[in-house]
């Protein structure tokens, strides 16, 4: 009876073992993994840098018009339906606030990866 139990036990052992080392990732794995999601945090980063130089670039564009329409323009109907540059301004700046809030979280989260992949792979 003794011996039954201990070779119970030691089949236990042995399929949780396996059943472990199955469900662990390689080091080859790991690697893998983190160069993919550093790919794509890459151009998620991309989509982003890109989104703010567009918004810089509105930004200055719309400056420029207001300040255009305004100095052509002394009606006051005319300036009460035209936004204040302060207003796009502000706004401009909330959306590349958000951007950037955004950029560096995945300017992070790419450091983050880097850093896993140098501990993991030591070249």
């Amino acid at each position: 009876m003794d011996s039954d139990s201990e070779s119970l036990l030691d089949q236990d052992m042995n399929s949780s073992a396996s059943s472990s080392r199955a469900s662990t990732p390689t080091h080859h794995e790991d690697f893998h993994a983190s160069c993919k999601r550093k790919r794509e945090i890459e151009r998620e980063l991309k989509t982003y840098t890109d989104s703010i130089d567009h918004c810089q670039t509105t930004m200055e564009s719309e400056n420029e018009s207001l300040h255009d329409h305004d100095m052509s323009s002394n009606t006051s109907s005319s300036r009460a339906s035209t936004p204040s540059i302060p207003e796009h301004f502000h706004s401009a700046c909330q959306r590349r606030k958000l951007i950037e809030q955004e950029l560096k979280t995945y300017t992070d989260s790419i450091d983050h990866t880097e850093i896993l992949m140098v501990i993991l792979h030591p070249w």
